[in-house]
C-alpha cells in the first residue's frame, strides 16, 4: 500500500510535469482533476484492455493522452474495485511519462 501511494504521488508530479510541457490544451483545470480533460471510464477500460499490453500501448500515446491516462488510473486505483490490471498500466504510464521527461 505505501509504494502504491508512492506511485501515485509520483503520478500527479508527473502529470504536472508533463502538463507543463504541453501545449494547447483547451480544456479547463477542474480542482483535484488534474491540467488534462477527464478521461471517461468506458474510454479507461477499452485503453486497458488492449491485446498489446501496457509497456506496447502507452509508447504510442501522445503527450496530452498520457497524461490523461495517468490522471484516469490514478483516480480509478482510487475506487472501491479497481480493473486488476490498473495497477500495471499506471506503472507503465508513470515510467513512460519518466522516460519522456
Amino acid at each position: 500500500m505505501v509504494r502504491l501511494r508512492q506511485l501515485m504521488i509520483l503520478c500527479l508530479r508527473l502529470v504536472n510535469l508533463l502538463a507543463a510541457g504541453v501545449q494547447g490544451i483547451a480544456a479547463p483545470r477542474r480542482p483535484g482533476r488534474g491540467p488534462f480533460p477527464v478521461m471517461s471510464e468506458p474510454e479507461l477500460l477499452r485503453i486497458i484492455r488492449d491485446a498489446s499490453g501496457p509497456q506496447a500501448a502507452v509508447t504510442t500515446l501522445s503527450n496530452t493522452d498520457l497524461g490523461r491516462l495517468l490522471n484516469a488510473l490514478y483516480l480509478h486505483l482510487d475506487t472501491p474495485r479497481p480493473d486488476p490490471s490498473a495497477l500495471q498500466w499506471f506503472e507503465a504510464a508513470a515510467d513512460e511519462s519518466r522516460r519522456r521527461n
